[in-house]
């Protein structure tokens, strides 16, 4: 103007003072938001982000923070697991059998530390991942060998196991007691008989011929009939 001047336009990082008359250096840490996540330094037209927090590092130009994704060196951040970045910080996810340990390491888990998995009937033998059991004799291990469970020889044997006699289970083991199994009856000097079935008419109906077997019958059926669901 005619006598005076005034400054109506300032480089970046500069305003215009309150009489016009220079460009003044602007203080950006004076605004709210600026380096949330370190402390803002201002410089001469300028400012710089310093000092960011954990998980935090300046950005290239140094005007913020940024996350650092501790992720893109697994050996040193999730060792034996999986890395997951979060803002600041990262979360290890170990598989299952395994634990983290100071937060960086997934460890396994030593499952017979404690914990009677095995017990009462077997012994847990601790593996890496998990856990297996030695089971007693008279048991089997099942649900993929963390469990012992009794061994049914009545039932998987069948007869050889006590022959005539009436085979009982027990925890471990079994015993063969003095009763005859089903189909057969006791005579008078112990031994154990075969009942005849087909000494009842009625056994088969009137459309079928009954035959007799070894602690059981069958029903043979006339042309045009077949067994009955119960097999009768």
């Amino acid at each position: 103007t005619e006598g005076s001047f005034a400054c109506s336009a300032c480089e970046d990082g500069y305003w215009v003072n309150e009489d016009g008359t220079a460009c003044e250096d602007l203080d950006e840490c004076a605004f709210p938001g600026v380096c949330p996540s370190g402390v803002c330094t201002n410089t001469a037209g300028s400012f710089s982000c310093k000092d960011c927090d954990g998980g935090y590092r300046p950005s290239p130009l140094g005007d913020s923070c940024e996350d650092v994704d501790e992720c893109e060196d697994p050996q040193s951040s999730c060792l034996g697991g999986e890395c997951k970045n979060t803002v600041g910080s990262y979360q290890c996810l170990c598989p299952q059998g395994f634990q983290l340990a100071n937060g960086t390491v997934c460890e396994d888990v030593n499952e017979c530390m404690g914990e009677e998995h095995c017990a009462p009937h077997g012994e847990c033998l601790n593996s890496h991942g998990s856990f297996f059991c030695l089971c007693a004799p008279g048991f089997v291990s099942t649900e993929g060998g963390t469990r012992c469970q009794d061994i049914d020889e009545c039932e998987d044997y069948g007869d050889p196991v006590c022959g005539t006699w009436k085979c009982e289970n027990s925890p471990g083991s079994y015993r063969c007691v003095l009763d005859c199994q089903p189909g057969f009856h006791m005579a008078p000097n112990g031994d154990c008989i075969d009942i005849d079935e087909c000494t009842n008419d009625t056994m088969c109906g009137s459309h079928g011929f009954c035959d007799n077997t070894d602690g059981s019958f069958r029903c043979l059926c006339d042309q045009g009939f077949e067994i009955s669901p119960s097999g009768w």
